[in-house]
């Protein structure tokens, strides 16, 4: 084989290595989203439950007609108000928790994502990771490796 033949079998397993990268970066990232639409879901029904829980509660207690029963009542939906809302609270902090996780730079772990490269489009970094990788002589994109040609802030 002459050398650039070698090169040329070099160059098209690199490319195979990226690709494969590439895909699996993709799929990390649908998985993320997919997991983000489930938390959301999971979120939109138990506000759906409290809702109907509380219509249900006040479509009770107007049936409700002594005052016994009613203080009865009351103690009951109380209990169930508190427990719904334990769960409820436990429920948002995990999804807020994610949601934070989900949108913090790739590169420093601690601030929000606010930057699109280009051409790639991958948009996992704030702008200050990426201005610092751009003073570089030849910044690449963390992810995929091309080369930055220019960045964009975006807001989310």
């Amino acid at each position: 084989m002459t050398d650039e033949e070698q090169h040329m079998a070099h160059l098209q397993r690199r490319v195979s290595i990226l690709s494969r990268e590439k895909l699996v970066i993709s799929n990390q990232y649908v998985d993320t989203l997919t997991r983000l639409s489930r938390l959301r879901r999971l979120l939109d029904r138990w506000q759906a439950v409290a809702t109907q829980m509380y219509n249900h509660n006040q479509s009770m207690m107007s049936k409700l007609t002594t005052y016994k029963d009613r203080a009865q009542h009351w103690r009951v939906l109380c209990r169930t108000n508190a427990a719904l809302s334990d769960v409820r609270e436990r429920t948002l902090c995990v999804y807020k928790k994610r949601l934070q996780e989900v949108n913090l730079c790739s590169i420093c772990l601690t601030t929000p994502i606010d930057c699109l490269l280009s051409p790639c489009h991958h948009g996992k970094f704030c702008c200050e990771c990426i201005l610092q990788l751009m003073v570089q002589e030849d910044p690449r994109c963390p992810l995929c490796r091309t080369a930055i040609q220019e960045s964009q802030k975006y807001f989310i």
